[in-house]
């Protein structure tokens, strides 16, 4: 058949089906391969795959040394706090000094972080809170945790001291019980929040759960607490810390059924070096009102100094905190101090509460605001304007 013929009946000739016309399209110039770009193609793909490599090696360089700069930060945190344990160990030692009322009744020279929840939640500020050591230690492991409670606002906070012999996780628990029923004794009170670290955690939890301290604790806060055991315990089988090992008596008894009224918060590190592993620290139980809060790269023991494990206890005590049962705090871009937060000196930039004393004009906007009504004023100048109305000096 000839080429002729071919195109007549539509069967492709011997041009059709040749290499420089076989992508060609009828009525169009057939394409041609250039043999030098595909050579520059192949030439190029090694380059490409080095690049890629190149930037994954980069990129994973970059994340190991951010974390080994984590870790040496929380590892140097960490070291820092146990040398200030050691040094304020013997002031622990010291009988605390309780009052039956709080001398604090003037708002005028209160911060506006501290009046705000006194304005705000008077049962919260009133409350109670009890503070419950870890093991072989003592009520100087909470003085920054303490302090911050009292720039808060909290007005009762008090501290117990057990003997770092103690043997036994439910004796340890029935004196929490007499000491929490010498507090309301105290205050007037008829409910406690509890604030435990560690063991402290284990035996506050011992006493409102198996023991009915549920009528008396309406909040109990665990920082670092081994609720399902430490496999560290182990290694060491005497004292109470046989019993807080997995799998122990005390650990078993906490695993039953409940019926307990109390709110827990269970606040946890994904760095904590003695609860191993570190998920043993969260509190999971089904009949049990429970907020896990997750916080990163803290130590054991600055878990008591760490503003970013500090602010949900105090969320947690002023009726603010997390809701949703397993809650991570991820931690800031720029870590702030933790005597940064506690001290509260940020409140300078913040905006003052509507029952905050209202600023006086200056020369410079006296003019402007001349026109413009006065703002209401807080009960404390209400009082003083009052008084000086009635000595004659309005």
């Amino acid at each position: 058949m000839s080429s002729d013929e071919s195109e007549v009946l539509g069967t492709p000739g011997r041009d059709a089906m040749s290499p420089t016309s076989q992508y060609g399209r009828p009525g169009q110039p057939p394409l041609t391969i250039d043999p030098g770009a595909e050579t520059a193609a192949e030439a190029r793909k090694p380059r490409r795959i080095i690049r890629s490599t190149l930037s994954a090696t980069a990129r994973s360089t970059a994340d190991m040394v951010s974390a080994a700069g984590a870790v040496v930060q929380a590892v140097s945190k960490e070291a820092a706090t146990a040398a200030a344990h050691v040094v304020l160990y013997p002031v622990g030692l010291i009988a605390e000094h309780e009052r039956s009322v709080d001398p604090r009744y003037r708002m005028d020279n209160l911060t506006p972080v501290t009046r705000g929840l006194i304005m705000g939640d008077i049962e919260a500020h009133g409350t109670p809170i009890v503070l419950v050591h870890g093991l072989v230690d003592n009520r100087s492991a909470f003085a920054v945790l303490r302090r911050a409670m009292r720039r808060r606002g909290f007005g009762r906070v008090s501290t117990v001291n057990y003997s770092p012999l103690t043997t036994d996780i439910p004796s340890a628990a029935a004196r929490l019980g007499r000491h929490i029923e010498r507090i309301c004794a105290q205050s007037g009170y008829e409910k406690v929040h509890v604030v435990g670290h560690s063991l402290g955690g284990v035996i506050a939890r011992y006493y409102v759960q198996r023991q009915g301290g549920d009528r008396r604790c309406d909040t109990l806060v665990t920082i670092g607490s081994p609720h399902s055991g430490s496999a560290l315990a182990r290694l060491f089988p005497f004292f109470v810390a046989k019993q807080l090992s997995p799998g122990a008596r005390v650990i078993s008894d906490l695993a039953k059924p409940a019926h307990c009224g109390t709110r827990f918060v269970a606040i946890w590190s994904d760095f904590d070096e003695v609860i191993i592993p570190q998920r043993n620290a969260m509190l999971t139980h089904p009949d049990l009102d429970v907020t896990n809060i997750r916080v990163h790269g803290v130590g054991h023991l600055a878990l008591l100094v760490d503003y970013d494990a500090i602010r949900p206890v105090l969320e947690a005590l002023s009726g603010r905190g997390a809701k949703d049962p397993n809650w991570n705090r991820p931690r800031a871009t720029t870590p702030a101090s933790p005597l940064r937060g506690i001290q509260d000196t940020r409140r300078r930039n913040q905006a003052a509460p509507a029952y905050s004393t209202p600023a006086y004009p200056t020369n410079a906007n006296a003019h402007a605001s001349a026109a413009q009504p006065e703002p209401p004023m807080d009960p404390v100048t209400q009082v003083r304007e009052a008084r000086r109305r009635a000595a004659g000096h309005s």
